[in-house]
């Protein structure tokens, strides 16, 4: 008569055995893990040429840090085209605080000519003067030229914009390219902007 069992089998299954570490593939992942940190270009290459990982896991990291790229790359560009439209910017706010200067400078030189019936002395060593020329020149690096006789004056500067600002003492304030100290223009002996 054959033998029966008679052994009571266990309510809980045996736990599996961990898998012993593959030290060939321990060093391939590490070293990607480091390049993708430190220089991602070649850690994608090993993550397709030497990591032991999924397909799966290979396509969403290698998606993941095009689309970083790409972001950050977007944003680059954005960031670079509004800072040069921001020193644009910054170019015409220099010359119109400049423009205000200079016809501050214009008022004092009226009111003096009113006070003393000539323009002479009207330049950047007046004292109702001098405030505007250091504002101009902090800005600038130079003052504007100022050329005044008894009975005319006029002055100018370069702006910012490459631009030339002239005021006489008329009724002109000159924009443009065409240089203020030019013969003919006020160049201290004659006494107007280009029109």
């Amino acid at each position: 008569m054959p033998e029966e069992n008679t052994s009571i089998p266990s309510p809980v299954p045996p736990l599996p055995q961990a898998p012993a570490p593959q030290k060939g593939k321990t060093w391939k992942t590490v070293l990607t893990i480091v390049f993708l940190v430190l220089f991602w270009p070649i850690g994608l290459i090993l993550i397709w040429t030497i990591a032991p990982w999924r397909r799966k896991i290979k396509i969403i990291v290698t998606l993941a840090f095009v689309a970083v790229t790409l972001v950050l790359l977007i944003g680059g560009i954005l960031l670079s085209s509004f800072l040069f439209e921001l020193l644009g910017r910054n170019e015409v706010v220099n010359d119109a605080y400049i423009k205000g200067k200079m016809v501050q400078i214009r008022a004092a030189a009226e009111l003096h000519y009113f006070q003393e019936e000539s323009y002479s002395g009207a330049n950047c060593l007046h004292p109702e003067i001098s405030p505007f020329c250091n504002d101009i020149k902090e800005r600038m690096d130079e003052e504007p030229t100022i050329h005044v006789a008894p009975g005319a004056y006029c002055l100018y500067i370069k702006l910012v914009s490459g631009e030339y600002f002239c005021i006489d003492g008329g009724p002109l304030i000159y924009e443009g390219s065409v240089n203020p100290g030019e013969a003919g223009y006020c160049d201290g002996q004659t006494f107007v902007c280009p029109n």
